[in-house]
């Protein structure tokens, strides 16, 4: 079974990942290393062609198989992601319920 999204014409939230390493990281040199890995355009272009999921890394787009390049469920055209918009920092009350929230999850409730 294959899932596709699709983005509401009047837009919707841009989404991001983000790779990064916590402070106290056993072993950051090797996380930095891992990170460097993963943004070289041919090693994101396979995670690319693998999971078929969109990345920001430009010049893997030679490396992708181009029907996952021309899916717009994957990459938007430009006129779709015009209406793309990021969000703010959220309230503080959201900020204090995301934080209780998240540290239920942690404990396992």
């Amino acid at each position: 079974v294959m899932l596709r999204y699709i983005a509401p014409k009047e837009g919707t939230q841009v989404g991001f990942d983000e790779l990064a390493i916590p402070a106290d990281a056993p072993h950051p040199d090797a996380a930095l290393a891992f990170i460097d890995f993963v943004l070289r355009p041919e090693a994101m272009a396979a995670i690319t062609n693998k999971v078929r999921y969109a990345n920001a890394v430009p010049a893997s787009d030679p490396m992708i198989d181009k029907d996952i390049l021309d899916d717009p469920g994957i990459y938007p055209p430009p006129a779709v992601r015009e209406k793309f918009f990021e969000t703010g920092s959220l309230p503080p009350a959201a900020q204090r319920a995301e934080s209780r929230m998240w540290a239920r999850f942690r404990a396992g409730h």
